[in-house]
This record gives C-alpha cells, structure tokens and sequence, in this order.
C-alpha cells in the first residue's frame, strides 16, 4: 500500500508536490531536491529534474533490485519452459505418438522470434488421451479440458496443450505430416509443421483477442521460402481467411506472387 505521507491528494485538488511543474533546469540552479536525468551536457547544460516528495536514495536502490528480481524470475521462467518442454517431447516421443509442436514457438523457428508462455503439441484425435496418460506418468498434472480439442498437462508452472482439432476442422493428418521439418530449439530438435500449414493455421484460428496469429503468419509469408503449390491446397480448409491475409500481405509488399491470389480468388468466388 502506498504511504499516507505520499498519497496523492483527491481528484480534481491541486498539491503544490505532486502538481508542480516538472520542467528540466540547470544543475548548476539545482540542489538536493533534484534528480539529473543526464551525466552529460546536453546544449552544454546537464539537465536535472525536481524530486517528488519522499523520493531518495534508498527508493532509487530498491528500483535497481527489483529490477534484478524481475530479471531473474524471467531467467528462471525461460530454464523451466526449456526443462519442461524437452520432457514433454522425449516424453511423447518415447510412448510413439506421432505429434507436430505447434503455437508460438513453432512460429518463431520459422518467422519473427517471439516469446510463448506455453507448449502446444499437435496429436491425432485418436492418441490425445494416449498422450495425456504418458505425460501424467511422466510427473505432469493434467486435465482432460475439452474433449472437442484440447487437453492440458502442467508441470513447474508451464501448460503443455494437448491439441487434436484445430479451429476449423484441421487435424494432424498424413500430409500435414509429410511435409513437416524439423528445427532446433535450445539444444533440442523439434518437429513443428511446414510453413506453408503454419500460414493456413494462422490464417483461420486469429480473432480480434489474439491478432498475434495475423502477424506471426505475415512473418512466415516474408521470410520463409513457400510451396505455393501445397499452401494453396491446404487453404481450401479455411481459403477466403487465407485469401484475406494473402491480400493483406500483398498490400504490405510482402511478396506472395499474383497467380496464387488470383487462382485462390478464383476458387473461392468462382461461380
């Protein structure tokens, strides 16, 4: 809670502390109730900044440390997402699951990096709870969530999804698998889908609530080298979202050739 003897006054009444301007002055007009913004001269001024009531030194110093905490944390978070993700993976594989991993992580191997807080593995509907049994035997709490499409096991605070139907009726299925490819994570190699299903996928599952979808497909689209072909076979799933972000990629030039919006448009509006 906040110190009575800092708290800020009502809405709508000024306090001459907490309302006074906070323009820079000069150091050299300044004296112990200011901060310096800047060790060197900016205009041949170092510019310094008044301080707010009750801030000192020792506010400064518990700043710094939190931030080492928070740096910390974060360290420890990103060794227990590797820990679990390799016991996920040797787990899964050594049952004799087939499964793809999915989500985020999968993105970023293929696209722009960016961080996931959890694991999701593609399984086929008919191995889901055959997976979630040999992830409990491993150790994982788990849960059968929904058994349309996903389950979820947890362990050291990171969720594992189970998934067996994406939204739009796309399943693990022998394509999908053949064109699979294989990337490293941290010392470990992945199966993750090709990223030409990674773009379909993207397409169809994005709302309003996770537009990160949108945007990890666009950086597929620029940066990985695509099978047109297969992209536009495996689009029939769900082809005016992907014909959508073909034309959003286009606008934005990133380099989808003409012929594959216009045979996409074709399939979709032909009459």
């Amino acid at each position: 809670m906040d110190c009575p003897r800092r708290r800020r006054p009502a809405f709508g009444r000024p306090h001459r502390d907490w309302d006074a301007p906070r323009g820079l002055v000069p150091a050299a007009g300044a004296g112990d109730h200011c901060l310096p913004l800047h060790r060197r001269a900016i205009g041949g001024l170092p510019l310094v900044e008044p301080r707010r009531p009750g801030l000192n030194d020792y506010n400064l110093t518990i700043a710094k440390s939190d931030i080492l905490r928070v740096e910390q944390r974060e360290s420890a978070a990103e060794a227990a997402f590797a820990a679990v993700l390799r016991q996920a993976v040797e787990t899964v594989e050594k049952a004799g699951f087939p499964f793809l991993v999915l989500g985020g992580l999968a993105s970023s191997l293929v696209g722009r990096p960016r961080w996931t807080h959890d694991i999701d593995f593609l399984v086929r509907p008919d191995d889901a709870r055959h997976v979630l049994e040999a992830l409990r035997a491993a150790g994982f709490t788990t849960e059968e969530t929904d058994p349309v499409w996903i389950f979820k096991a947890f362990k050291d605070e990171v969720m594992v999804d189970i998934i067996f139907m994406v939204t739009g009726g796309i399943y693990l299925d022998d394509e999908m698998r053949r064109h699979s490819i294989e990337r490293d994570y941290d010392g470990l190699r992945l199966r993750i889908p090709s990223a030409e299903d990674q773009v379909v996928i993207k397409a169809i599952v994005h709302t309003e609530e996770t537009s990160r979808h949108w945007f990890d497909a666009l950086a597929v689209l620029g940066r990985a080298d695509l099978d047109w072909e297969y992209l536009l076979r495996r689009a029939r799933v769900g082809a005016r979202r992907v014909l959508a972000l073909l034309i959003y990629a286009h606008s934005a030039d990133i380099l989808v050739p003409s012929w594959v919006i216009r045979r996409l448009y074709q399939e979709v509006y032909a009459e």
